[in-house]
């Protein structure tokens, strides 16, 4: 266990890294994308119509996914969402959170978790951490489908908060979906698979044997802009001769 630390996100040419002290680290969520879904999703690329329209459906599945997280820390804050404006799915999906809520009952520690260790390989933000029926949990939120990989994002998440904190906590994905014009919510538990994981960061590292280097600090804007008064003409601008026009 050590305190925890505060690192800064940067997305990069080579995905999400965890900045800390100069020292990069990829997300676990980075790291497993080496790793094929599975058979059926890239049946689904495939039949989906080109890749500029894969890119488009992927983003806008991605802002869709967004949203939902920002709205269901919101709820985990004691906020209201408003629902005005809103897509209807996306409406579907925070009322899925909400039914899981009410139904589940969890406690919640903590939400939109960084989590980065100096001695573990990758790093990332856990979406819950709570307790349901005194059984720390740690879960995942997904708005699309469910894949073997989640399984190896949820052991890292896992890992590290066992790392930071002391405790190890149960992994768990909670799909938000809609069915038949209805939200629905599916909670699945997920087990530790450390060697797998182990795998696909060397893979990853294979691949990627050139880490990014650490954006540089911006610098601090002028509230006012001048020049030295050396560089100043302070005469008053003489006509031209009338010889040399």
């Amino acid at each position: 266990m050590i305190d925890p630390i505060i690192p800064t996100r940067h997305d990069t040419g080579l995905g999400r890294f965890y900045e800390h002290e100069g020292i990069m680290k990829p997300s676990a969520t980075n790291v497993i994308n080496v790793v094929a879904k599975d058979k059926y999703y890239e049946k689904w690329l495939a039949d989906f119509g080109g890749y500029r329209m894969v890119q488009n459906y992927v983003k806008e599945a991605a802002d869709r996914g967004t949203r939902t997280h920002v709205n269901a820390e919101a709820l985990q804050a004691g906020l209201e969402v408003y629902t005005e404006g809103m897509a209807r799915d996306e409406i579907l999906m925070v009322m899925a959170f909400q039914e899981w809520v009410h139904t589940v009952k969890p406690k919640f520690i903590a939400s939109e978790i960084a989590m980065y260790h100096p001695d573990y390989p990758v790093a990332g933000t856990a979406d819950i951490v709570c307790t349901i029926k005194d059984q720390l949990f740690l879960i995942d939120i997904k708005t699309g489908g469910n894949y073997d990989v989640h399984e190896l994002q949820l052991t890292a998440y896992g890992r590290l908060y066992e790392l930071i904190y002391g405790k190890k906590p149960a992994i768990s994905v909670l799909k938000l979906s809609v069915s038949k014009g209805r939200p629905k919510y599916e909670a699945i538990r997920m087990g530790y698979l450390d060697e797998a994981l182990a795998h696909a960061i060397g893979l990853w590292n294979w691949k990627n044997p050139n880490r990014p280097a650490p954006p540089k600090p911006r610098i601090e804007l002028p509230k006012v802009i001048k020049l030295d008064k050396e560089f100043i003409n302070v005469e008053e601008p003489k006509e031209p001769d009338e010889a040399t026009t």
